[in-house]
């Protein structure tokens, strides 16, 4: 495989994950022009925030976490507040994994979905307990099968009676803004790409058609799903359906979680110093007791969490780019730095209920 489509691949498995299965739904709720125009943003976006987080490692010497390179180029402050909103972030997008996993489990063994996201923690928790770093060897491995497994959904749905599924879909039904922070989290992957620094190939282009693709799947995958969006969950016609369904999205799921856990419990280790059994306690724990007390939503959880960490740790990518360039892609810059703030404005005003 050549280290161009390498990168792809690489970029692509680590940003599609969880976030997918929410965009169904919010085609269904906004209609096709604003779902493409958040589609479209989201994917403008956080290409821009790949690139400018790409040439600020490549200015940094050493190698560090995403919070060592903002530490470098912006001071130690803004460096702790980066650090912080990657583990909540991270945090954030196990406690979506756990709740979505739960609700595959639920439907596939018929129990409610809060049992099937505990029995979704006690499989996940073991193999990370059990697994440790190792889960790291499996990246690869995990993104190919994750993105095969896509496609084999949208086939499976496509190939469904046309009345079960093509029906008519509204070019408006409204904008909620909360899906800002949903597509965001969907189309986000920042963590891989300090891996692509150490890979050969023209990795700006890599990054545009990883973006390209990814943006492709999830119009893809939202007309698909479409027709079987079913209040918070799905409903397919034939039992067939359903168990393809509902596997593809738990071993997707599932290999991402373990993936995000890994780097989570790293984090943990390294960045706060805090030692093993804690970090692996704290990445198992925090998702499953913010599940077990209904903390919140699939699609509230994802919001959140790409509305407002994912959004601040891309406006300091932004600054740090302003440091390291301060002449080249001024408007684009501070275009992304508006809309990442005002996704992070209207997040925060959802949540306490003012709009």
């Amino acid at each position: 495989m050549s280290p161009s489509w390498r990168n792809i691949l690489l970029i692509t498995g680590a940003t599609v994950g969880a976030g997918i299965f929410s965009l169904p739904h919010a085609l269904r709720e906004t209609g096709v022009v604003p779902f493409l125009v958040l589609l479209a943003l989201a994917g403008y976006i956080c290409f821009r925030l790949n690139y400018f987080l790409m040439a600020v490692i490549r200015e940094v010497t050493g190698t560090h976490q995403l919070s060592g390179y903002i530490e470098k180029v912006l001071g130690a402050g803004w460096g702790r507040i980066s650090l912080f909103l990657h583990i909540f972030s991270t945090f954030g997008a196990l406690i979506a994994y756990t709740i979505i996993g739960g609700t595959f489990l639920g439907t596939f063994f018929g129990i409610p979905q809060s049992l099937g996201s505990q029995l979704f923690f006690l499989l996940a928790g073991s193999v990370i307990f059990f697994a440790g770093k190792k889960i790291a060897s499996f990246d690869m491995l995990f993104s190919v099968v994750k993105f095969i497994m896509f496609i084999l959904v949208v086939i499976a749905a496509m190939s469904l009676p046309a009345s079960n599924h093509f029906e008519a879909i509204p070019a408006f039904e409204s904008f909620p803004l909360k899906y800002i922070g949903v597509f965001l989290f969907a189309s986000a992957g920042f963590t891989i790409i300090p891996e692509l620094i150490r890979e050969k190939g023209k990795r700006s282009h890599s990054l545009l058609t990883a973006q390209v693709l990814i943006t492709v799947l999830y119009l893809v995958f939202g007309v698909a799903l479409y027709g079987f969006v079913n209040g918070s969950g799905y409903l397919f016609p034939t039992p067939t359906a359903t168990a393809v369904f509902t596997i593809t999205g738990f071993v997707s799921v599932f290999t991402a979680y373990l993936i995000l856990a890994w780097v989570c419990k790293d984090t943990l280790e390294e960045d706060l110093r805090l030692n093993t059994k804690l970090a692996t306690g704290l990445t198992i724990g925090v998702p499953f007791l913010a599940v077990v007390s209904q903390f919140g939503t699939f699609i509230g959880v994802l919001g959140f969490t790409g509305g407002v960490f994912l959004s601040g740790t891309g406006i300091l990518l932004c600054r740090s780019y302003r440091v390291l360039y301060p002449d080249k892609y001024v408007y684009e810059n501070y275009f992304v730095q508006l809309f990442l703030g005002a996704t992070i404005v209207l997040e925060l005003l959802r949540v306490a209920g003012l709009r």
